[in-house]
């Protein structure tokens, strides 16, 4: 897992007490009136869930404490609504927001006493309902008892399908390891952001929006010049404002994005790293039936296809009398065209194969990219912009269906690295928005929508149709898939050069992954046998059936594969295994390399290796997980020491600049 998650699930797991507390407090506080509405207690008590889903947390105390905080938390606001009464209507923050009390009361008049059970699990009156039930008189002995088991049902429907949650991620991370922590963290961004939308809906844009309406109508009465400009830019009564004030956000999103891409590809920093190890995981994924669908997805977003389609619709502007959008929407392409290689000669990075000449042999940003933002963002804007909201969102993503087939094409056929490909996506979408933001205020009425798109997706198939029977031929061998080998003397990796190679294996994610303490130039059937020979075992195969066994919560560890790791995005060629005991085990990994030592009378690939110690763990009795903590060099070092040597192989250890390796050389056959 990633870094700073498996620290986060360590620090939880280390201190029970105070995860305890914080699912009593976050329990207690969503129940209490107007806290709740400001508190992510359903978020907090899912992601402890997780965590005891994991098997670092015990369930049964994270349950107990889950159901005490949510009936302290309703009886707080029972005896809050029962000692105030109807004063706590003209208290803030009820005072701003009477439809919440209105609603409350509603529901508490159509359920009676079953609303305090209902109301738990009903967002919009969660905290308000016992409140009510105070103000109202219900009697405490009846709100307790309902208050005492509804919140028995409460608390497992909050916990345990966060523990299953929890038990999913660990038996996927024990597949995919960091790409499952990459997701989590997506993931909760993303419900942190929907949390904090919820909070700016509910309570602040209400109370803002009559602020800045009343901002609006006192610069109206005053009618200065910074007044008169003050309207003419946020006037809410203008279509043309919601634009502004959303185009302008993407617009500053999408810049601070694109300078952090530069910066980084710049400076060389950890992206580089990732767009090896992804560009090199995803040519392991190539076809010949999918290269023949990534060519012709990726001659849409050619320069030919692009140029057809943006006269398609100038001609249709045109035609429209929108002179000033037409010209607007060529002057965009024209300074997406002009920006690309510039930036590419400032730039100067080589692409991942070579394709073009010129400017065009370097690749940051991405031309496909930034042409197909640029174009069919733009064109979703002209379709939608006079257009209901559901109609907005369907055009932007059939656009955002288009741009993303053409920018995945570029990484599948190695015309691009990552980065290139979501720099270009950046920059065009912010040249899109921009064109958006100057003409935001014209009414696009007469485009005809529908049709306005028909034509756009007919030139696009037209062009893009041609484009493919005429250059198809070139654009295979263009992208075939080519691997660059090179070679090195044995002799020289053995004396020193085996120190070029990295130390450390690299995640997808581009971060070190834990450090490569072994070097091998004798072949992969080789090394296995004289592994096998030292006592080691070959590693239990994966697949589906074989990862399968993890959903078992008795799987025995022999029949368990290791798992699977990738360095600079190529899986281990070789993984061999050495029990410990039922339940630990050593795996020793090797990774290919485009390099091969040569000697007089053999040429073989050099593999990089690791030691990694696995261990099982058996959470809530349901499946089995694989812990696999990174080793340092000194500990690897240590445990491959302990071992028997086979015969077959000369062990060597070096050092160098403070690393240290332990070289794994075929022995030569005795001079008869």
């Amino acid at each position: 897992m990633d870094d700073w998650l498996q620290t986060l699930i360590q620090l939880v797991a280390g201190h029970p007490h105070w995860a305890a507390a914080l699912v009593f407090f976050c329990a207690m506080a969503e129940a209490i009136a107007v806290i709740g509405m400001f508190v992510p207690g359903t978020a907090i008590l899912i992601g402890v869930g997780a965590v005891v889903g994991l098997g670092e947390l015990s369930l049964w105390p994270i349950l107990l404490w889950a159901t005490l905080g949510a009936i302290a938390g309703d009886g707080i606001s029972y005896w809050i609504g029962h000692r105030y009464k109807d004063r706590i209507r003209s208290t803030w923050p009820l005072r701003e927001r009477p439809e919440l009390f209105a609603r409350g009361e509603a529901f508490f008049a159509r359920f009676g006493t079953l609303s305090v059970a209902i109301g738990r699990f009903v967002p919009g009156v969660r905290a308000v309902i016992p409140l009510v039930a105070g103000v109202v008189g219900m009697p405490p002995a009846r709100f307790f008892l309902v208050n005492v088991l509804s919140a028995l049902v409460w608390a497992p429907a909050h916990i345990l399908p966060g523990a299953g949650m929890g038990l999913a991620l660990g038996v996927l991370g024990s597949i995919a390891g960091r790409l499952v922590a990459m997701l989590v963290g997506a993931l909760i961004l993303i419900g942190f952001a929907i949390w904090l939308g919820y909070i700016a809906w509910r309570w602040m844009l209400p109370g803002l929006g009559r602020r800045y309406r009343r901002l609006i109508r006192l610069a109206k009465r005053r009618d200065t010049a910074f007044d008169r400009v003050l309207v003419a830019v946020l006037d809410p009564d203008d279509p043309g404002t919601s634009t502004l004030i959303v185009m302008g956000a993407a617009v500053i999103a999408l810049a601070v994005a694109f300078v952090s891409l530069a910066e980084d590809v710049l400076m060389r920093e950890q992206i580089t790293r990732m767009d090896t190890a992804v560009s090199t995981l995803v040519q392991g994924w190539r076809t010949p039936g999918l290269d023949r669908v990534m060519i012709a997805i990726t001659s849409l977003g050619d320069g030919v296809v692009i140029t057809a389609v943006l006269l398609a619709i100038v001609v249709w502007l045109l035609l429209r009398r929108q002179v000033s959008l037409a010209v607007g929407l060529i002057l965009t392409m024209g300074l997406a065209a002009l920006s690309v290689p510039l930036m590419k000669g400032v730039f100067v990075i080589p692409r991942p194969i070579d394709i073009y000449t010129g400017a065009d042999a370097f690749s940051f940003p991405s031309g496909h990219a930034t042409s197909a933002a640029a174009l069919y963002a733009s064109a979703a804007w002209l379709a939608t912009h006079n257009a209901p909201f559901r109609w907005k969102v369907a055009g932007f993503a059939l656009a955002g269906v288009l741009i993303t087939a053409i920018a995945a094409s570029r990484i599948y056929l190695a015309a691009h690295w990552p980065s290139d490909v979501l720099a270009g996506l950046a920059l065009g979408s912010a040249l899109s928005a921009i064109y958006a933001l100057v003409f935001r205020r014209l009414d696009l009425q007469a485009m005809r929508p529908f049709r306005f798109v028909g034509v756009v997706l007919a030139a696009l198939l037209v062009a893009g149709g041609l484009r493919v029977a005429t250059n198809y031929s070139r654009a295979v061998d263009a992208y075939r898939p080519r691997v660059v080998e090179t070679s090195l003397d044995a002799a020289h990796w053995r004396l020193g050069d085996w120190a070029t190679f990295p130390a450390d294996r690299w995640e997808l994610d581009g971060s070190e992954g834990g450090a490569l303490t072994l070097q091998s130039d004798a072949g992969v059937e080789a090394l296995r046998e004289a592994l096998v020979d030292a006592g080691w075992q070959i590693a239990p195969s994966g697949g589906v059936g074989g990862f399968a066994k993890f959903l078992s919560p008795d799987a025995p560890l022999d029949g368990l594969p290791p798992l699977p790791q990738t360095h600079a995005g190529s899986f281990a060629v070789l993984t061999m295994v050495r029990p410990v005991d039922a339940d630990h085990r050593l795996v020793l990994r090797f990774w290919p390399t485009t390099v091969s030592a040569e000697s007089a009378d053999r040429r073989d690939r050099i593999l990089l290796g690791s030691l990694s110690d696995e261990r099982v763990s058996r959470p809530l009795g349901l499946a089995t997980l694989l812990r696999d903590p990174e080793l340092s060099a000194a500990e690897q070092f240590g445990l491959l020491g302990s071992f028997p040597q086979s015969g077959r192989l000369d062990w060597v250890a070096d050092e160098a600049g403070g690393r240290r390796v332990l070289l794994l050389l075929r022995r030569e056959p005795a001079s008869p």
